[in-house]
This record gives C-alpha cells, sequence and structure tokens, in this order.
C-alpha cells in the first residue's frame, strides 16, 4: 500500500510525464522555423544549413568561379550597410576605413593564390581567413582603423602572428611562408 503523500505527488508526476512530450514537440517546431539549419536525415548526423542574412550577399551569383573576386568585393562592400547592433546590442558596423583596408587587400591577392573566405566580428573589424585542407589556417584582419593583423597556423600547429600591418599581400611578413601554407602547388611550381 502507497502511503498519502505517494498517492498526492504520483498523479502530479505522471501528468506531467504526459504533457511534456507536446510541449517539447512544440518547442521543436517552433525552433525549426525560426533556424536557419534544416535537419535532413537525424538517424545518420546529416544537417543542411541555410545562408545566414549576413551571408546572402556573397552567396547571390555565386558557383561561377569567375564571380568569386566580384563576390567577395560585394560582401565587402555590404558590410557598409549594417546598422550598428546588426549581431546583438554590442555589435558595430565597419568603419569606412576598415572596409578600404579590406578591398584593398583583396585585390592585392597574387594571382594562383586561393580566395579567402571574409566575415565581419561585432566590433567591425573586417576579416579575411582561409581554412585549408592540409590543416593550414591563415586569418588577416584589419581593425576599425584599417590597421592589418596576421595569424597563421601551420598543419604541424606552429603559430606565428604580426599586427600593424599595410592592406598589401605582398608587404605582409613573411609572406614566403604564407604561400607554403595558402599556396603549395605555388611553391612547388617555382622550384621546378
Amino acid at each position: 500500500m502507497l502511503d498519502p503523500l505517494t498517492l498526492l505527488v504520483l498523479p502530479t508526476m505522471v501528468c506531467m510525464l504526459a504533457t511534456a512530450r507536446p510541449q517539447f514537440e512544440r518547442m521543436e517546431q517552433k525552433y525549426l522555423l525560426l533556424t536557419s539549419t534544416q535537419f535532413v536525415g537525424l538517424d545518420k548526423g546529416l544537417m543542411k544549413r541555410a545562408p545566414a542574412q549576413t551571408e546572402i550577399k556573397i552567396l547571390d551569383g555565386a558557383g561561377r568561379p569567375g564571380d568569386l573576386l566580384a563576390n567577395l568585393r560585394a560582401a565587402i562592400a555590404g558590410y557598409g550597410d549594417l546598422q550598428n547592433g546588426w549581431n546583438g546590442d554590442d555589435s558595430r558596423t565597419p568603419t569606412r576605413a576598415a572596409i578600404a583596408a579590406a578591398e584593398a587587400f583583396l585585390l592585392s591577392i597574387p594571382p594562383g593564390m586561393p580566395f579567402p573566405k571574409t566575415m565581419l566580428t561585432s566590433i567591425g573589424a573586417t576579416e579575411f581567413f582561409w581554412d585549408m585542407p592540409t590543416g593550414a589556417y591563415a586569418d588577416m584582419s584589419f581593425d576599425p582603423g584599417g590597421i592589418g593583423s596576421l595569424f597563421t597556423r601551420s598543419p604541424t600547429g606552429e603559430e606565428f602572428f604580426a599586427d600593424d600591418l599595410t592592406p598589401d599581400f605582398a608587404r605582409l611578413p613573411d609572406v614566403g611562408a604564407l604561400y607554403t601554407l595558402l599556396a603549395p602547388h605555388l611553391m612547388q611550381q617555382a622550384a621546378a
């Protein structure tokens, strides 16, 4: 026989368990309406991600290799259209100096070098990054004053950082190492 307290608590617990699943399902449906992620074949762990609002400009017309530079330039120019608060209350739009530095740097990337991806930080810095299949990584960012900083990491984990840089690829410190990280095919051609 159950004691009186258990008799009072047991129906409440059963009721809570019975109503938890529909509440979860409502929350899940609401989440799926709000998120930019589409779940496909969850049993296999597959997801498809739709572009976020700040990524849409760079994807317009994508798919044609010749348009990559134009798409990157359009994305950088589009950063100037954002308002303060674009990514939360404290986020700032990039200054004209940061946008101009990013544009100048992009145009200075030599032929044969892979184009980077671009992004904008919440402090208003424009940024380029390369995340290579070899495990190499490089990041070039321009602060609101248009001053650049470079971070690289080799596939073996060696890191390099330099700041107070101008937006000119050829004038980056240790540019030979950057070629080795980002475009080893060019180094092989030069050695041949």
